[in-house]
This record gives C-alpha cells, structure tokens and sequence, in this order.
C-alpha cells in the first residue's frame, strides 16, 4: 500500500512581501511542483489541499486529510519575522518529530536565512499540528518580509520542493529517488566585464544562491578565462540575462567600492646600480 501524505500549502493571500508577494500564490506554486514529484513515486499517494479563496483553509484541509486517512500531514508556509527555515510537531509524536528533522535537514541549507539553531520546535498550539490524526510537521520555508527570501522561495520552486521530498522521504524511512538533472542552458554573456571586491565570507543569498552558482556555470560552460580573481577584486562576465541575484550583487558592490593598493617602491640600492 503507498504512503499516504496529505500536503497543505498555506493560504493567506493577505501575508504579503517585497516584489508582489504573497504566501498563499508562493506556496501553491511549491506545493504543485511537490504533487508532481511524488507523482512519479509509485510508493506514495498525495492529496493536495484546494487553493480557494478563503483566508484560510486550515481546517478544511485538517478534516479532509482526516476523512482520506492520511499517514501524514504537511503543512507548506513562509514565514515573517524570523529568517531561515523552520519546522514544528507536536510533543506527543515520536513520528512528527522525526518528519519535522528530516524536512529540516533538507531545506535548511538551501535557504538563505541563516538563523541560530533550535529550529525544529515543538508547537502543540498549531492547528495543523494537533488538529490531524496523522503525524504532522509544519515547515516555515523561509521569510516573506525581505527581497533575498522572496527572491529565494520563488526562484527556487523546483530546488525546494525536491528538498521537501527528500525530506518527507527520509522522515517516513523511505529513500529517495535521485533527481535527473538536465543539462543547464549555455548562459549568454555580453562583451563588458564586471570588477568588484571580492565578497569574502559574505553570507548574503545573492551570493550563495545567485552569484556562486553563476561563477561555476561559466566555468564550466568554458567562459572561465573571463573570470579574473585577484587577492582582493574579481572580474567576471556580464551576462545577458540576470538572474535575480544580480540587482543585490550591485548595491553590494556599491557599498564596497573597489580600493586600488599602490605596489611598494623597493628601496634604491646603489650596489646594484654600479655592479
């Protein structure tokens, strides 16, 4: 018999961010990429909760995982307030707790807030925590209310919803399967060339989400004699479509502007001269 995991994407049109947000189209666009993943799983049937026009479906979706019988419940969110990734379960579920760290472990490390630890908690007080009759977790994916987040949860949507299955996998003692990777688009450049101070130890998304894997493309496309890294600048290609990274690279770089170092002069040695 498959597992039978019931997935409920948030649905709060009114929590809203930067660049046009809002939770409720965020998550429905996660969730859906997540469906079809499972899809291809023959060890696991989904149900996914209905995007309507309430405010909030949580106990709609609470009494129509309870009615299908689900083996385990999943509540998709992004979060405000706090940055990073977090997940819930309830006290009393060995089960939820185990899902709740293994989602965790997943998404975590993709999403650019970076957060102390402690972000596997417990919260009897959620509905969709104590209201299913299956193990749940609630995931805050990350935070809504700044632009690298945003930026993030819906630039990612693929990358996400895979780490949400590897999780869901793991948390129920199942392997996953393996992702196919296609082969990535050459990326186009322009002609002009880019020189800025090198963003060492930043841990801003722009960087470890956007520019990182930007670099290693056009390496690995060929273009990496374009890419100039000097102790303290680096020069790399512009390329013709930006990616969402690009407009925080430049304020970055705004803000460090590119300090020129005189070489020393070597002293004058007149024995040199006369030998």
């Amino acid at each position: 018999m498959p597992i039978k995991v019931y997935l409920s994407q948030a649905n709060q049109k009114h929590n809203v961010g930067p660049l046009d947000y809002t939770e409720k189209e965020g998550c429905a666009a996660i969730v859906k990429k997540l469906a079809a993943v499972f899809d291809a799983d023959e060890r696991f049937k989904v149900k996914c909760a209905p995007v309507g026009n309430l405010i909030d479906t949580a106990d709609e979706n609470i009494a129509e995982a309870n009615e299908w019988d689900a083996d385990y419940y999943v509540a998709v969110h992004t979060n405000a307030g706090e940055k990073g990734t977090i997940t819930f379960h309830h006290s009393n579920s060995p089960k939820g707790k185990k899902l709740a760290q293994a989602i965790y472990k997943e998404v975590a490390p993709l999403s650019p807030g970076k957060e102390p630890s402690g972000r596997v908690r417990v919260m009897d007080g959620f509905k969709e925590i104590r209201g299913p009759r299956a193990p749940a977790c609630l995931v805050e994916l990350e935070a809504h209310d700044w632009k690298t987040g945003v930026e993030w949860i819906t630039g990612e949507v693929a990358d996400i919803a895979w780490a949400l299955y590897r999780g869901i996998c793991k948390g129920v003692g199942k392997t996953p399967k393996t992702r196919a990777k296609p082969k990535p688009a050459r990326i186009a450049l322009t002609a002009r060339d880019v020189t800025m101070t090198r963003p060492i130890g930043v841990k801003a998304g722009w960087r470890n989400v956007g520019f990182s894997r930007y670099l290693k493309r056009v390496r690995k496309q060929g273009d990496g004699k374009r890419i100039i890294v000097g102790p303290h600048h680096i020069t790399f290609p512009e390329p013709k479509k930006k990616g969402w990274w690009w407009d925080d690279m430049l304020e970055w770089r705004g803000e460090h502007p590119i300090v020129l170092v005189k070489p020393k002069k070597r002293p004058f040695n007149w024995l040199r001269m006369h030998r």
